[in-house]
C-alpha cells in the first residue's frame, strides 16, 4: 500500500510505497574452509533474500568467494576483516575457499 507525498503548495509530488511484508527472520553463521584450495558451500539450502559474507579477523590469508569454481586465482578476495554484501536467493549457491586451512567467514542473511 502507498502513501502520497505532498509539497508546501499542496500539489502532490508522488507516491511512496511500503512494505506490508517485511522479511523478519535472520540467518547468521561462521564456516571454515577445512583444506585450503578447495570450494566449499556457504552453508545448506536455505531460501534468502541477501547476505553479508565478512572474512574472520582471525584469518592470516585470503578468503575467496564465488560459485562452485572458485578458488584463488578466480574469487572475489576478501582480506581479513572486509566483507561483501550479494543480493542472492540461497546460501548453499554461494562458494568460499581460503588460502589457509581452517580459515573462513561470517555470514548474515534475510532469509525469505
Amino acid at each position: 500500500m502507498g502513501s502520497q507525498m505532498q509539497r508546501a503548495g499542496g500539489g502532490i509530488t508522488g507516491t511512496v510505497t511500503t512494505l506490508e511484508d517485511s522479511p523478519s527472520t535472520l540467518l547468521n553463521g561462521q564456516n571454515t574452509v577445512a583444506v585450503a584450495g578447495t570450494a566449499e558451500t556457504l552453508a545448506a539450502s536455505t531460501s534468502i533474500l541477501g547476505v553479508v559474507v565478512k572474512a574472520l579477523r582471525t584469518n592470516t590469508g585470503n578468503i575467496y568467494v564465488g560459485d562452485i569454481s572458485v578458488d584463488s586465482t578466480n574469487g572475489f578476495v576478501l582480506r581479513r576483516g572486509a566483507s561483501i554484501s550479494l543480493a542472492f536467493d540461497n546460501l548453499v549457491d554461494i562458494y568460499i575457499d581460503a588460502d589457509t586451512s581452517g580459515e573462513g567467514v561470517s555470514y548474515i542473511a534475510v532469509e525469505v
